[in-house]
């Protein structure tokens, strides 16, 4: 089996950054490249996670990219994110990892994270920047709690209904 030559391309790519910048035509910082090497050694195990079927390197190497790249735009002040929603940030990666792991296993059990963590991290987002009420979201949650046992017993009947037509 022939493993890719990372650390390979891991000199070529730092050699060029180093290069551009001595030449003035590209600026960067040590912490743009740790994020930057973050999100692309994310990127080679969510590709080989998927050519082999492992959601374990799916679901981290899709944590690895979305972080770094989380960073990276913040570094270039391209989004408008601050510390304080930080964890709603989190919460959301988390839920893109479990979607991406869901899809590559076609495992409807991971949907509950997956929905668990995307819509905490939205409204959590959705909370900080004013556009919903928390108190609300409180309220609503107290009430339609039963929702998340009915979807837990359909993922038991469409898991129980899979296995029976094998």
């Amino acid at each position: 089996m022939n493993r890719f030559p990372f650390f390979g391309l891991l000199f070529i790519i730092v050699g060029a950054l180093l290069l551009l910048r001595e030449f003035h035509l590209f600026y960067f910082s040590w912490h743009i490249v740790g994020w930057g090497l973050l999100s692309l050694w994310g990127a080679f195990s969510f590709i080989q996670g998927f050519s082999k079927n492992e959601g374990g390197k799916v679901f981290f190497g899709t944590a690895a990219i979305l972080f770094g790249l989380y960073n990276i735009l913040r570094t270039f002040d391209f989004i408008e994110i601050h510390y304080h929603t930080f964890l709603s940030i989190v919460f959301i990666i988390l839920g893109f990892s479990f979607l991406t792991t869901t899809i590559a296993e076609k495992s409807l059990w991971l949907l509950l994270p997956t929905l668990f963590f995307g819509g905490v991290g939205t409204v959590l987002l959705l909370d900080e920047y004013g556009y919903i009420d928390s108190w609300n979201i409180w309220n609503y949650a107290h009430m339609f709690w039963p929702i998340v046992i009915i979807l837990f017993g359909l993922l038991i009947v469409l898991r129980s209904s899979r296995r029976k037509s094998f």
